[in-house]
């Protein structure tokens, strides 16, 4: 039986950590009441060190470096990925404007 590659792996572990992130804050937002709610919920209850969208933005370009170099072998489920990859990072830039 075939194993993935390592470097296939570790893009999907970096891609994975911003997309609980934003399936976190979408999950808060739509159980409040109010913007102002869900941002406070998800300050309290979100690790600190996972909040800053730069981390984000850092783990995203590593999560398509990697999956890049895995896209020769790996075609479809790579580009498909770095398609999620590159959608999400245009939405962190998005939200920090």
């Amino acid at each position: 039986m075939k194993t993935l590659p390592k470097k296939l792996i570790l893009g999907i572990i970096l891609l994975v950590i911003p997309l609980v992130k934003w399936g976190y804050w979408i999950l808060l937002f739509n159980n409040s009441n109010s913007f102002t709610e869900a941002k406070s919920r998800f300050v309290t209850t979100y690790p600190s060190f996972l909040q800053s969208n730069w981390l984000n933005n850092i783990l995203l370009v590593l999560a398509v470096l990697f999956l890049a170099k895995t896209l020769p072998k790996y075609k479809i489920l790579s580009f498909l990925l770095i398609l999620l990859s590159t959608v999400l990072l245009f939405l962190q830039f998005w939200a920090m404007m």
